[in-house]
C-alpha cells in the first residue's frame, strides 16, 4: 500500500492510500505473439485482457471542525476479462467501482469491451447503500459514426496494444437520470464536425 498526505493551509489534511489493482477487458481478439517463432514459453498476447494499475483504495480527511476523520473507501469489482473466441454466448462487458463514505454510497459501472466501450462511464448509482439506491444515471454513447459529420478517429496511437479509445470520438447520445419516481432524459439529436451536440432534447416522465 502506498500512502501520501497533503495538508491545506487551514489545517485540514487528506491522506490517500493506493494499491495495485487488476483490471480486465472483454471481447479481446486472442492473438499470440511468438518471438523468434520457436520458444513457446516466450509467447505473449498481442493485446492483453488483463492489466495492473495503481488505484486509490482509501481517502481520509481530518482537521479543524471535524470531530472525527471522514473516510471514503474504494472497492473494485471483478475484472470480467474475456477472449472474443469464448464469447459466442455473450460475456460480461462491464466492471464496477464502489465508493463508500460518510453517509454516502456510489457504484460506478464502466464499459470494458475492447474497442467499443472500454473506459466509458455507463451507469452511476448513488444512495446510502446497495439496498437503498436513490438515484440512477445511465449514459449511452454514439458509437456508430456512419452519417455523422465528425470523423470516427482523431488519430492513432503508436502503442498498438492500447485500447484505441483515446483517439476515438464517442459523444454522449442519451443520458437518463431516475430520481424519486421521475426520469429525466437528455438526448443529443445531432452533432457538428467536432462531435459537439448542436440540437438537444430534454424531457421528463412523468411530466412535472
Amino acid at each position: 500500500v502506498y500512502t501520501g498526505t497533503s495538508t491545506h493551509p487551514s489545517g485540514a489534511s487528506g491522506t490517500f492510500s493506493f494499491q495495485s489493482r487488476t483490471h480486465g477487458r472483454s471481447y479481446v481478439p486472442k492473438v499470440c505473439v511468438r518471438p523468434g517463432g520457436i520458444a513457446v514459453l516466450d509467447d505473449y498476447a498481442q493485446t492483453p485482457f488483463l492489466f495492473n494499475t495503481v488505484g486509490i483504495i482509501q481517502k481520509k480527511i481530518e482537521g479543524p471542525g471535524l470531530a472525527s476523520p471522514n473516510i471514503w473507501t474504494y472497492s473494485y469489482g471483478a475484472p470480467n476479462n474475456s477472449w472474443e473466441e469464448n464469447c459466442a454466448a455473450g460475456c460480461v462487458a462491464t466492471k464496477t467501482v464502489e465508493v463508500t463514505g460518510p453517509d454516502s454510497w456510489t457504484r460506478y459501472t464502466f464499459g470494458n469491451r475492447y474497442r467499443q466501450s472500454e473506459g466509458r462511464l455507463l451507469k452511476t448509482e448513488s444512495g446510502t447503500g446497495p439496498t437503498n439506491v436513490l438515484e440512477v444515471e445511465e449514459t449511452v454513447y454514439q458509437t456508430d459514426p456512419t452519417g455523422q459529420p465528425y470523423p470516427q478517429y482523431l488519430g492513432s496511437s503508436l502503442y498498438t496494444r492500447g485500447d484505441y479509445m483515446a483517439g476515438r470520438l464517442t459523444p454522449v447520445k442519451t443520458r437518463t437520470i431516475k430520481r424519486q419516481g421521475t426520469g429525466f432524459t437528455y438526448t443529443a439529436n445531432s452533432y457538428d464536425q467536432y462531435a459537439r451536440p448542436i440540437s438537444v432534447t430534454k424531457s421528463s416522465a412523468p411530466s412535472p
